[in-house]
C-alpha cells in the first residue's frame, strides 16, 4: 500500500478535522490523544482530557473528529 500524499496529523495545511485511527484521536485544537470508544456512533461527543474542548465524531469512515459547534440557547422560539 502506498504512503499517503500527505500526513493530516503534521501537515501545515491541515484543517480543523483531524483523521484518527481505532484507539485514540489527535485532538484538532491541541493535538493530544483523544480515547476513542470501539463503539463510537457519527455525532458523538468526546472531550479531551487536555484542553477540555468538546469534539465531535465527524465521520466514521474514515474516522475523524473536529471541534463540536456550540449549542444556542432556544428560549422557546
Amino acid at each position: 500500500m502506498p504512503a499517503p500524499d500527505h500526513d493530516p496529523i503534521t501537515d501545515p495545511n491541515k484543517t480543523a478535522m483531524t483523521t484518527i485511527n481505532a484507539q485514540t484521536a489527535a485532538c484538532p485544537l491541541c493535538e493530544a490523544a483523544v480515547p476513542v470508544p470501539a463503539d463510537v456512533m457519527q455525532g458523538e461527543v468526546l472531550a479531551c482530557d487536555d484542553c477540555g474542548a468538546e469534539l465531535e465524531v465527524e465521520t466514521l469512515e474514515p474516522l475523524a473528529l473536529a471541534e463540536a459547534p456550540e449549542v444556542a440557547e432556544d428560549w422557546g422560539e
